[in-house]
């Protein structure tokens, strides 16, 4: 499964491997071409990111959710 950033849905889409158009070597990883739902084609990245990732925190939570301590 992947989650690239669609532009045209604005949402990170979960798509699966019937969406793959290509699988390509790229200097920083292997990358992944996928169709989305909308037919937009995606580019899936497995380099790391250059960001910290989001953490989720507290007040991020839902009423009905909680964290682990």
């Amino acid at each position: 499964m992947f989650a690239p950033w669609c532009p045209t849905c604005s949402s990170r889409m979960l798509l699966g491997p019937r969406r793959i158009l290509a699988i390509e070597p790229h200097p920083t990883g292997t990358q992944v071409v996928l169709r989305c739902f909308c037919q937009a084609v995606l580019v899936w990245s497995a380099a790391p990111s250059p960001g910290p990732a989001h953490a989720v925190t507290a007040d991020r939570c839902g009423p009905d959710l909680h964290l682990a301590s």
